[in-house]
């Protein structure tokens, strides 16, 4: 089989995550160590080690407003911020709805 079509099977995996800093995160975890800034083992550290275990790819989207992407090793972080967090009631739903669709389409390519 040829190294292309290796790729294309690969098993990748994507984590919808929180507003945490997963960028900080990935850097404690590429150093071999845990997050400082946390009192416990962070879930994104545990996907990280869930996919290096598992020889898959992962792409990981938080909802922090920072806008940061990295793509390193086989992982791909974005921070991915929810429009209309801040605002009151159809805005707020709507805002949900749009980022609900964003995360599908990003999931289905």
């Amino acid at each position: 089989m040829n190294a292309k079509a290796e790729r294309r099977r690969r098993l990748c995996i994507l984590y919808a995550a929180g507003p945490g800093d997963v960028i900080g995160t990935f850097r404690h975890w590429k150093a071999g160590e845990d997050d400082p800034r946390e009192v416990s083992r962070t879930y994104s550290g545990q996907f990280f080690d869930v996919c290096r275990d598992l020889d898959a790819c992962g792409y990981i989207i938080t909802t922090r407003a920072d806008g940061n992407q990295i793509a390193e090793q086989d992982f791909v972080i974005e921070d991915r911020p929810v429009r209309g967090m801040r605002a009151g009631g159809i805005g707020y739903h709507l805002g949900q709805i749009a980022y609900g669709i964003r995360l599908t389409m990003t999931a289905w390519r």
